[in-house]
């Protein structure tokens, strides 16, 4: 370890701030969802006191973030982006575009990734997993092959390698040196990955191999929670009070908003990439552009991924930007969940409030109050007789139809199930999320098979399990093995997300970012390349041969 150590010390300085984005960078743009949602610390409040070597008396006069007992500053910056776009040159073949660093919040993405990364070289040195130097030449000569580390190109001795020297430096935009610290984090990501999954207990695999294989078929009958007009019509004589506070308090419900008819320029991008969401932005700016010159609507030249909705009348809560301009005015293009808009909107329609007077709105909030209250006592009297009819052995079926000649107004179902796992956490088929109906079909038993009555949304819910199924020692005999392997596969794909969050909620694991400060920082202080004919499309590594090389074939690390 000293040794190691003490060869990275004596690496230039601009060298080691590259070491940082091995992790969750398959694209710029994803990494922005790993943003923590919790505040963050603004300029001029003291930052959380790192953990470790640091402290907050030792923060340098340019820091902009924390986390793990060490500090990033501004000059740190262009090499975590210099290190990303490498990364994700090598896992995609492609060049980031460098127009997606002018969105603050991408550039905060990268910056919240550098800290994960930093927690894991930091748990990686902790369990003495640090790789040697030597341990990361396969890497780098699949990187030299312009081949990716996630397994998907494979590297035999003799092969070409066709990106060394200078040929490197203009495929990923750093040199070798600087992409070895690169392919380190990928690696060191890979063994603390091997190392959560090998924590993992047989005792674990053992109480998923038994949720998985323990099975249950159910048999249902749903009553709708709905109160009678007698039921209704008592509450309105008799609670007046209660309805008036229930009314105050849900305004929302009974509010009509202002309305806009409004037609919008939708455009979808062909994928998630930062080099799509870049084209789908210049492509909506420029249909604005034409729009706010007097073309009209219908007359925008047709794009793949362009929808040109008809007029709709909208709230400010369906679509707040054109709310914000003049009635024929253009909003300016936003972001939006299907890629990016804008919008004119030509009309307004004033809301309205129904007063709490009208008859028909006191009838709605007593039917609400009943039902918030559980006061259904026709409608729970008829779900009570369902279990009673399901515990006489009659099937679903059979007891809503005896149920419902006499239950009129009641809304009744009978639903059967297929077999589902005590693994399907709370969602029980057909019905959908239901973790009280579905805690109670896994304690049924044989002798006990009907389930109480429980609510599930606007429903009364009672089941009967008709059919049980669990795994004999046959069973683990013979499908334990291949159970294992493939649970532990599947844990591989999350483990090291789920400990970094968890590391994220820990006291230890308090963050600082400087967010006023970043905002200051244009995309060039970030270390952001001009897009341009001097960053052609990547050259193609040449195709392998296939043939059985002299060499074994290097163990390629999975993404992290």
């Amino acid at each position: 370890m000293a040794s190691i150590g003490g060869a990275r010390a004596r690496r230039p300085l601009c060298v080691r701030a590259t070491r940082t984005l091995a992790l969750f960078l398959s694209a710029i743009a994803p990494t922005v969802a790993c943003v923590d949602p919790r505040p963050q610390t603004s300029a001029g409040a003291p930052p959380p006191p790192p953990s470790g070597p640091s402290s907050a008396a030792q923060r340098p006069a340019d820091a902009v973030a924390a986390a793990g007992g060490t500090w990033i500053t501004a000059a740190d910056l262009p090499g975590i982006i210099a290190a990303s776009r490498a990364l994700q040159i090598w896992q995609s073949g492609h060049r980031p575009p460098e127009s997606a660093l002018g969105q603050f919040e991408v550039r905060l993405g990268l910056l919240e990734a550098a800290l994960d990364t930093r927690l894991v070289r930091a748990e990686v040195a902790r369990r003495g997993l640090t790789p040697a130097p030597e341990a990361v030449e396969p890497l780098m000569q699949l990187a030299r092959a312009g081949l990716p580390p996630d397994g998907t190109g494979r590297y035999r001795e003799g092969d070409p390698v066709p990106f060394t020297g200078s040929a490197f430096s203009a495929r990923y935009l750093i040199d070798e040196i600087a992409f070895r610290e690169v392919a380190q984090d990928v690696l060191e990501a890979s063994r603390l990955r091997e190392a959560l999954v090998a924590e993992i207990t047989p005792e674990t695999v053992r109480r998923a191999y038994e949720e998985s294989r323990t099975r249950v078929t159910l048999d249902i009958v749903t009553v709708g929670r709905v109160p009678t007009p007698r039921e209704m019509d008592e509450a309105v004589r008799l609670r007046q009070d209660e309805l008036q506070a229930w009314y105050d308090a849900h305004p929302e419900l009974f509010i009509t908003p202002t309305r806009r008819a409004t037609r919008r320029v939708l455009v979808t991008p062909t994928g998630q990439d930062p080099a799509a969401l870049a084209a789908a932005r210049t492509t909506a700016e420029r249909l604005h552009a034409l729009a706010a010159a007097g073309t009209p609507f219908d007359a925008l030249p047709p794009t793949p991924g362009v929808r040109v909705t008809p007029a709709r009348p909208l709230s400010r809560s369906q679509f707040g930007p054109v709310f914000d301009v003049a009635l024929g005015a253009l909003t300016p293009v936003v972001p939006h969940r299907d890629g990016f808009a804008f919008a004119r909107a030509d009309a307004e329609t004033p809301g309205w409030t129904r007063a709490f007077t009208e008859a028909t709105v006191q009838r709605e909030v007593a039917a609400a109050l009943l039902r918030e209250f559980d006061e259904l006592p026709q409608a729970r009297a008829v779900a009570d007789e369902a279990a009673r009819l399901l515990s006489a052995g009659l099937a679903a079926e059979q007891v809503v139809a005896t149920l419902r000649p006499k239950s009129v107004g009641i809304r009744l179902e009978a639903i059967r199930t297929p077999a589902f796992p005590r693994a399907a956490n709370g969602v029980v088929p057909v019905v959908g999320l239901a973790p009280e109906l579905f805690d109670a079909a896994f304690e049924r038993t044989p002798s006990q098979p009907v389930t109480p009555v429980v609510v599930v949304r606007q429903t009364y819910c009672v089941a009967r399990a008709i059919a049980f199924q669990a795994p004999t020692e046959a069973d683990r005999a013979r499908e334990g093995a291949a159970f294992e392997a493939a649970f532990r596969g599947r844990e591989a794909r999350h483990v090291l997300r789920d400990w970094l969050s968890r590391q994220r909620r820990a006291p230890a694991g308090a963050r600082f970012l400087d967010r006023r400060r970043l905002a200051t920082l244009t995309p060039a202080a970030w270390g952001a390349r001009a897009d341009g004919p001097e960053d052609p499309e990547l050259p193609e590594p040449p195709a392998s041969s296939g043939a059985p090389g002299s060499g074994a074939a290097p163990s390629p690390a999975p993404p992290p």
